[in-house]
């Protein structure tokens, strides 16, 4: 069975360079996209929707930002691996809400940091 990545940006461009990346890593993952954080709590808390990963962008044009529908995944008991998608530094503030780690978005645009080996772990 496929491998499946839920990616939440608000940027259609960088939703789709992030699928276009993860596709390339791992060909044979099924990606799905959404735009706004709510949508993570959405599929995955109350439709049940399962993902092996997911990518959510911190800043969203939503109500939430994605820290915290990061840190409501873990109240409700999801251990999903989950990464906060940032144009800068805030791994101590991932830690504490409960994110997996932190994918700096520039590093991910030019091949730079941890990106590649992180998604091959999780989806290979």
């Amino acid at each position: 069975m496929a491998k499946r990545v839920l990616i939440v940006e608000h940027i259609k461009a960088v939703r789709d360079a992030l699928e276009h990346r993860i596709k390339e890593l791992a060909p044979d993952t099924d990606v799905v996209t959404a735009s706004q954080a709510e949508d993570v709590l959405s599929r995955v808390v109350q439709q049940g929707e399962r993902y092996d990963l997911l990518l959510v962008d911190n800043l969203t044009e939503s109500s939430i930002s994605g820290a915290e529908a990061i840190r409501q995944l873990r109240n409700a008991g999801i251990t999903t691996p989950a990464y906060l998608l940032s144009s800068g530094q805030i791994s101590q503030y991932a830690q504490h809400v409960g994110a997996t780690g932190v994918f700096i978005k520039e590093d991910v645009k030019y091949g730079n940091g941890s990106f590649a080996e992180e998604v091959r772990q999780h989806l290979l």
